[in-house]
């Protein structure tokens, strides 16, 4: 679980490219989209820890990290429930073979790392 999330937050951090003149880079941004949590609250490996959580459905872990960052579990967001948008997401997209704007993040990533692998 942990090498495929590893992988996607890779993917996601070199589609994303460098960072412009911000306190949160742009694979930051993404991972905390695909987290359903705000750019900036929580650092990578945070970032990383949480959709781990998520996915493995560990609620104990998902509460402890977000309260890391003074979010309840009631207002994080659902990280898998919107269509991902965006350049970076449209890019796996298109590189997946599928249209963009169609697929969650978790159904892109999940793409990538088949393909990648």
């Amino acid at each position: 679980m942990f090498i495929k999330t590893a992988a996607t937050a890779l993917t996601v951090m070199v589609l994303a490219g460098s960072a412009f003149a911000q306190s949160v880079s742009q694979g930051d941004a993404q991972l905390a989209a695909i987290a359903g949590v705000p750019a900036g609250a929580l650092s990578t490996p945070d970032l990383v820890n949480l959709i781990n959580a998520r996915e493995s459905g560990d609620q104990s872990t998902v509460k402890f990290i977000l309260s890391k960052a003074g979010i309840g579990a009631t207002r994080a967001g659902n990280y898998s429930a919107s269509v991902a948008t965006g350049s970076g997401w449209d890019m796996v997209a298109r590189a997946n073979g599928v249209q963009p704007g169609q697929y969650t993040p978790s159904e892109l990533a999940q793409m990538e790392y088949e393909r990648l692998n």
